[in-house]
């Protein structure tokens, strides 16, 4: 029997800004704190990961992400309120569109 699904991404003026991928990077950046070590995580490059981040960032007009520059002690990236409140609007809409699913099988 086939199954239903659906897939589901956020959008700004017509440009997507995050989906299931993105939102992994994001996740894993919170979880690290380093956007190489969310790369790593994700077996992905520091570069790409960075593509993202900066596309994000360009659909939204502002920055998700706040990165402390390295010093003795190493620098951080973690994701800033903006970045959160746009995770957590991503995860609440794909919470939203399984319940939907979910009664779509009964």
């Amino acid at each position: 029997m086939a199954e239903l699904k659906a897939k589901v991404w956020l959008e700004k003026d017509g440009w997507p800004v995050l989906g299931e991928g993105r939102a992994r990077l994001l996740e894993a950046i919170d979880e690290e704190h380093s956007i190489l070590k969310a790369a790593e995580k994700l077996e992905m490059s520091y570069r790409h990961a960075w593509g993202i981040i900066k596309k994000i960032n360009e659909a939204l007009g502002k920055e998700v992400v706040h990165s402390i520059r390295g010093g003795k002690d190493g620098g951080s990236t973690e994701l800033n309120e903006g970045g959160r409140r746009l995770l957590k609007e991503y995860y609440d809409k794909v919470h939203e569109l399984d319940r939907i699913l979910e009664k779509a099988h009964l």
